[in-house]
């Protein structure tokens, strides 16, 4: 097909570039000859529209991942380049963060946008999103999602999906573990603290011991306390009290704890054990 003539039907070219695409040729050239013949021809208006039908179309669903990346990419160039639409541009980009988590560009500009707008929230759930495949070392973009989210007002929380996933970072910065922790309980979500302590102890299992006991102790106070949950409370009261007998929170959790039918008889236990450690 030729980009030479006049650009009557874009909606027929963008199908050619979708089926060269498919076939494993980019043709990167054309696409940006096709981006500048809508302006040559001033058919900005119906490339934009054959963007918007081509993305939801059914060939752009057969496409992989990353092909389908690479379209939403021409798209962003297009619509951030020639009509100026940031807004536009800016939701382009999260479909392909979405379609593909580590892919630099996209990621990369999408971050800048949110910079710019001072966008907290939206960055770090922009962060979440790429934890498990971070476009950027691990480090940084944990300590980027630890800076940002301290920074965020309760009124504005981060998504209970983004809090979850960002516990993937906490193995390479501990700290973030504490701002996630602190934004949970700030926004009233103290089962989702409770949820990724419990997590955290899962997937980090490289923290050395005073590290896990702290987090142990942290979920002892909230099953103990606003959670009311008699079950997973003594199960950390155990492994805290087996490796400390003298640790106040564990002794006086066990101590309330054997007032509850359903682990009273696993806190005894557990009390017991620890004063037999004492005195041995």
């Amino acid at each position: 097909m030729s980009l030479e003539v006049r650009l009557d039907n874009p909606l027929m070219v963008l199908d050619w570039l979708l089926a060269e695409l498919s076939a494993g040729d980019s043709l990167a050239e054309l696409w940006e000859k096709f981006h500048v013949n809508a302006v040559r021809d001033g058919r900005e208006k119906e490339v934009a529209d054959g963007y918007r039908h081509t993305v939801a179309g059914p060939r752009m669903r057969r496409l992989p991942p990353r092909q389908q990346a690479e379209v939403l990419m021409h798209a962003v160039d297009f619509t951030s380049g020639v009509l100026g639409d940031a807004e536009g541009a800016t939701a382009l980009l999260e479909r392909v963060i979405e379609l593909v988590p580590d892919h630099e560009d996209a990621f990369g500009r999408l971050e800048r946008r949110l910079e710019k707008s001072m966008a907290s929230r939206r960055l770090v759930e922009l962060y979440a999103r790429v934890a498990a495949t971070p476009p950027k070392p691990p480090q940084v973009l944990a300590t980027q999602a630890l800076h940002r989210l301290v920074t965020i007002v309760p009124s504005d929380m981060v998504s209970d999906d983004g809090c979850r996933k960002l516990v993937t970072l906490v193995p390479v910065n501990a700290k973030l573990l504490d701002a996630i922790e602190a934004h949970c309980r700030a926004t009233k979500r103290a089962a989702l603290a409770a949820e990724v302590l419990e997590a955290a102890l899962g997937i980090d299992v490289a923290s050395d011991e005073a590290v896990k006991k702290s987090r142990r102790r942290r979920l002892i106070e909230l099953y103990t306390g606003e959670l009311a949950k008699p079950s997973p409370a003594i199960d950390h009261v155990e492994r805290v009290l087996e490796r400390d007998p003298h640790d106040s929170v564990a002794l006086k959790a066990a101590d309330r704890l054997m007032s509850q039918r359903e682990v009273g008889s696993r806190a005894a236990a557990a009390l017991q054990a620890a004063r037999r450690a004492r005195a041995s």
